[in-house]
């Protein structure tokens, strides 16, 4: 089964990982047909079909052994990351679009009400998706929204989300035909 690991986390604020290193523990781990997309900690791998949440106890405890940090992972199928791109969205210059990851639906439920209290509907939106979120936010106004200072950078969520580019799903989703 193709399955993407998504690392919250890594090359901002001193956790510097080459993509060379990251797909070598991977594979020395045992999984087949390693990838990784870009350097923003995005990996596709094949493996036995397992429990997500098997996935992520390995992966992070291996990472954060041979890496020396707190490794936090999100853990995805190639058709939930499929699904979150049959979402409408125009692509304009003006506007930036990240979809919001985690494994609890608790999460995003916390996350949309937290937006609620906080946006800023001059310069984003927050749609729900089956297994994600979609913020629509104004280029220039990614850290400087309420929402996406106070709430999403929060150590409350620290461990719990990640947010990828809209592009970079499309690119990681390329990768899987």
């Amino acid at each position: 089964m193709v399955y993407i690991i998504f690392l919250r986390g890594i090359n901002v604020k001193g956790v510097k990982i080459k993509m060379s290193e990251l797909k070598k523990v991977f594979l020395d781990l045992g999984y087949n047909k390693v990838e990784t997309v870009l350097a923003t900690g995005n990996v596709i791998l094949e493996a036995e079909e397992v429990s997500p949440l098997k996935l992520k106890i390995d992966i992070e405890a291996h990472l954060a052994k041979v890496f020396h940090y707190e490794a936090h992972v999100i853990v995805k199928n190639a058709m939930e990351l499929e699904q979150m791109l049959k979402i409408p969205y125009v692509k304009d210059d003006h506007m930036q679009h990240y979809i919001i990851l985690t494994e609890q639906k608790d999460i995003y439920e916390a996350i949309y009400q937290g937006y609620e209290a906080l946006k800023d509907e001059r310069h984003e939106r927050l749609y729900t998706l089956e297994d994600a979120l979609h913020w629509e936010v104004e280029k220039g106004y990614t850290l400087k929204t309420d929402f996406g200072k106070k709430l999403l950078g929060s150590k409350v969520f620290q461990s719990k989300l990640t947010t990828r580019s809209i592009g970079t799903i499309e690119k990681i989703v390329e990768k899987l035909v």
